[in-house]
């Protein structure tokens, strides 16, 4: 464990979490549409709002159904994530990963822009 999960490796994997977070957020803004991705490091989590979010309140009146919307979508897309729209990179996920699931977003917002939430 030493050897694979060293604080070089750690680092990795949060830059890219903070890289991933950033171009969905720039995509969601470029299309128009009122979704977000927060987190910290190598975790994230979709939102199915524009708005700035500091607690759970802020999350009143989202739709849920979003959410489930953008899980079947990218996993028809070849791209797993949870359910509730949380992702946790792990090592291995490098930038093609990235790059990938940027891409699969960017063709499911394009597809569903009609029925997701607007800016």
């Amino acid at each position: 464990l030493t050897k694979v999960l060293t604080p070089s490796a750690l680092a990795g994997v949060h830059r890219r979490g903070d890289a991933l977070r950033e171009r969905l957020n720039a995509l969601f803004a470029a299309e128009g549409v009122g979704l977000q991705a927060t987190g910290l490091g190598s975790l994230l989590t979709l939102h199915a709002t524009h708005r700035p979010l500091s607690n759970l309140a802020d999350l009143a009146g989202t739709d849920p159904r979003v959410k489930e919307l953008l899980f079947f979508d990218l996993l028809d897309q070849g791209v797993w994530i949870a359910r509730r729209g949380f992702m946790a990179l792990s090592l291995p996920f490098g930038e093609a990963e990235v790059d990938a699931l940027v891409a699969a977003m960017a063709r499911v917002v394009r597809q569903r822009r009609e029925v997701l939430p607007r800016r």
